[in-house]
Formats: C-alpha cells, structure tokens, sequence
C-alpha cells in the first residue's frame, strides 16, 4: 500500500481522511506561519501549505528502501474572513471568539489551500526526492448565524473535546455546529478544513492510489 503523510494537527482534516478511508501516518513540521507577504485569501492559504511543505520532518525510514519507492506528502492551511474583509484567524481569547462568530452572521469565505508531493526515495543521498508537485486552492460563501443567546452554548459545547482556540475564526461548522449553517455555496470540506473533491483528484494525478486487481 502507498504512503500518504499528513503534516497537520487538524482533527478535522484526519477525521475528513478517516471517512474517505484514505490510509496516511502523522508527520510533524515546524513552519512559521506568523510572518507572511500582503496577499489576498485564496492566494494566502496557498502560499501558507506550500511554506509548510517546505518545513515538513519526514522520519527515517524504518524499512530497507529502493529507488523505485515512493511516498506522498500532504499539507494544508484554512483561514476565513468576514464581510468586511478581516482575516479570521485563531481566537486569541473568548471575547475575540465572540467577536468573529458574531461576523460571520453578514456571511463569510473560507479557503482551503493544500500541497501534495510524490516523492522517491535516494539511498545514495539518503533522502525523499520531489519528483512532482500539486497545489490547489478550494473554497467556499456561507453564513454561520449563532444567535445571541446561543454563543456560550456553542463556545462550550460545538468542539467536542478540542478548544475553540484552536480553529480558524472559532467556526466548526461539523458536528455541534452544523445546525448553524444558514447557507453554503461552494465546497463544504474546504470550510471543514481539506476539499476532499479536489484532494482525491490530485492523489489520483499523482498515482497515489493503486488500481485493483481484477480477477
């Protein structure tokens, strides 16, 4: 079976993988996101899956490899931003959670920018070589309208187990969340945070997936 390695710590994007049951391991990266140039939404979110391709830490091999092996990288990056215009990033604290999620009531887009690369394996030089690349961006309009009296509930209850700290614009429109989906148009996995669609397609370009032996 092909490799897949996912550099991400989204449980959105694992849980997204685990329904399509596209098998694929955990890798780390150490990428700073924090420092950026001025670009617009879909521009910026390819920009930042390209940046963490380029700092993913794949492991050492545990198995003897030949130049006919192959693996596959995966890394992605989803921000949101509001009608007016403001990235919405990770909450800093409650407040500012509020404060998107209130936005996010006049309509809002998320984009989704994902990376994946085929790699082959060089014993001599003992290292993954890039061998082809694909970049994709997908994304979607929607309005997220929690009203007013429902933000403490949904702030404690819509993340199941994970802090809303930890989620673009404090929107997880998955699960707990989903019945404050007022409406949609585009790619409903880009906003979970990997367009499947679009994923699948690009694994298939890039050979990831091998064709079933027919008897």
């Amino acid at each position: 079976m092909n490799t897949l390695f996912l550099a991400s710590k989204s449980r959105s994007r694992r849980e997204l993988l685990d329904f399509c049951r596209i098998p694929y391991q955990l890798v780390a990266l150490d990428a700073d996101e924090s420092q950026h140039p001025a670009l617009g939404l879909l521009e910026l979110v390819q920009y930042l899956a390209e940046l963490k391709m380029q700092h993913v830490r794949l492991p050492a091999p545990g198995v003897a490899l030949t130049p006919e092996s192959r693996c596959w990288v995966l890394t992605a990056d989803t921000l949101g931003m509001n009608a007016a215009g403001e990235l919405c990033r990770k909450p800093v604290d409650r407040a500012d959670a509020i404060r998107m999620i209130r936005s996010y009531r006049q309509g809002a887009v998320t984009a989704t920018g994902f990376c994946v690369e085929r790699r082959c394996w060089q014993p001599t030089a003992q290292v993954w070589q890039l061998e082809q690349r694909l970049v994709r961006v997908a994304s979607a309009k929607y309005c997220f309208n929690v009203p007013e009296h429902r933000l403490d509930e949904y702030l404690d209850l819509g993340f199941s187990g994970i802090s809303y700290l930890a989620v673009s614009g404090a929107v997880e429109i998955e699960r707990f969340g989903i019945q404050y989906l007022e409406g949609l148009e585009g790619s409903y996995t880009a906003i979970v945070g990997l367009p499947m669609y679009e994923v699948r397609l690009a694994l298939e370009q890039l050979g990831f997936y091998v064709a079933p032996v027919l008897d």
